[in-house]
């Protein structure tokens, strides 16, 4: 099973691949049979390649040079929404391990009620 490099395989991937990395399988797949060549790997979209995230940062950095705002100011407001973001996946994650016992619980006591 071999990928065409020019594929672009998040794009044509639905919600649910995206989600739990589905997409990656071929590419997984390649892997366990060989050894990884350059040609095996599919293309990135543009918006995701390193070169685009260094440009805008850098785009972000003149402005805030311009500002005469420091360096790591500007880094830090530069990764602060994702690291925000992050935050609250995370937050939203432990909450529902939190409350899973007691929705268990409610959801066995559901069942067991009679009819």
């Amino acid at each position: 099973m071999e990928i065409n490099p020019k594929q672009k395989l998040l794009e044509k991937a639905n919600l649910i691949s995206k989600v739990f990395f589905l997409y990656m399988n071929k590419v997984l797949k390649i892997g366990h049979k060989k050894p990884f060549k350059t040609e095996d790997l599919f293309r990135l979209d543009q918006e995701m390649t390193y070169e685009n995230h260094f440009n805008n940062f850098e785009i972000h950095l003149n402005k805030m040079m311009k500002k005469k705002k420091s360096f790591v100011r500007a880094l830090f407001s530069w990764y602060v929404p994702i690291a925000w973001a992050s935050f609250v996946g995370h937050l939203f994650f432990n909450l529902l391990n939190l409350a899973n016992p007691y929705l268990l619980e409610l959801f066995i006591n559901w069942l067991k009620r009679p009819y």
